[in-house]
């Protein structure tokens, strides 16, 4: 009788295993159903509108790129770098004009410089670097109209922000081609565009009145203080996509990984994949088991 009740207590246990492992696959089965459907249905309200958590992050991730390029003011000092250098002491239109080159030479260089490094250093650190270096060169912009360092020091500021501004925007239009599939990139790319011209041209229409109204030092120290949060939602939220698959940043996505992870690309896959369920740890030796493995080794 003992052996009897000891042989029907391990088949219950195992049929309770088995039944778990079933229905944690029906559930599997589910969510690979729903992520299916979610990525054919490619309307404009399925991107604004999304059904998955890695959709959600890659409409907040694709939009806060689009405006955090913009909101620090950069289409205001293109726009109005005659008025800039007329307020920094340059009184003749032609001069005006001519010193507006060197600020289009440091935007082009900028660009040089950020487009190769892209693939090599990463988006994160061309992200942290372009960020905080605008917040450096927009304070300095505003500490050298309200100490009066002169023109020299006023063109120089304006140089660096225009440089580092470039050194962090190609990344604005790379990343919504690396968050979204095929079929929705068209759409979140369009939006993101969208999204972006509307803030620039608010910058734009309003910086003269923000001059007036806070001067020209309070706007450049309030487009500082823009700049430094952008950097910080870099930081908090940009995840590193460089050397990965579509397939690997979805991953990271659907975890509600959009906050930067440390280590490598594998690393950051590895963690999403262990989050999402696909994989867990052994406890015997700390090696990866598939799911339905138990402690034992058994096997659904």
């Amino acid at each position: 009788p003992d052996f009897t009740h000891h042989h029907l207590c391990e088949k219950k246990k195992n049929s309770t295993k088995i039944f778990a492992c079933i229905n944690h696959l029906f559930q599997v089965g589910d969510e690979i159903r729903a992520a299916v459907i979610a990525e054919t249905s490619n309307s404009y309200q399925d991107v604004l509108c999304p059904a998955t958590t890695g959709l959600k992050a890659a409409l907040h991730i694709s939009l806060g790129l689009a405006i955090a390029q913009q909101i620090t003011g950069s289409e205001a000092v293109v726009y109005y770098t005659p008025e800039i250098m007329k307020q920094a002491g340059i009184t003749g239109e032609s001069e005006q004009l001519l010193w507006a080159l060197p600020v289009g030479m440091a935007k082009l260089a900028g660009e040089l410089v950020s487009v190769p490094l892209l693939d090599t250093q990463g988006r994160r650190p061309m992200l942290l670097i372009g960020g905080s270096m605008q917040t450096v060169s927009l304070l300095l912009l505003g500490l050298s109209f309200s100490l009066e360092w002169g023109f020299t020091a006023t063109l120089i500021c304006v140089c660096s922000f225009m440089f580092f501004f470039e050194v962090a925007a190609p990344i604005s239009w790379l990343m919504p081609s690396e968050v979204y599939s095929t079929g929705k990139r068209g759409k979140a790319q369009s939006l993101a565009v969208t999204v972006n011209r509307i803030v620039s041209g608010t910058i734009a229409i309003s910086f003269l009145s923000l001059s007036k109204l806070l001067t020209v030092a309070g706007t450049f120290y309030l487009f500082c203080g823009l700049a430094f949060f952008t950097t910080i939602w870099y930081w908090a939220v940009i995840p590193e996509t460089k050397g990965m698959t579509l397939e690997e940043v979805s991953a990271i996505l659907d975890t509600g990984g959009m906050k930067g992870i440390a280590g490598s690309a594998e690393d950051q896959t590895y963690d999403a994949v262990r989050k999402h369920g696909d994989l867990k740890t052994n406890h015997h030796n700390g090696e990866p088991a598939f799911i339905g493995e138990d402690d034992h080794g058994l096997s659904a």
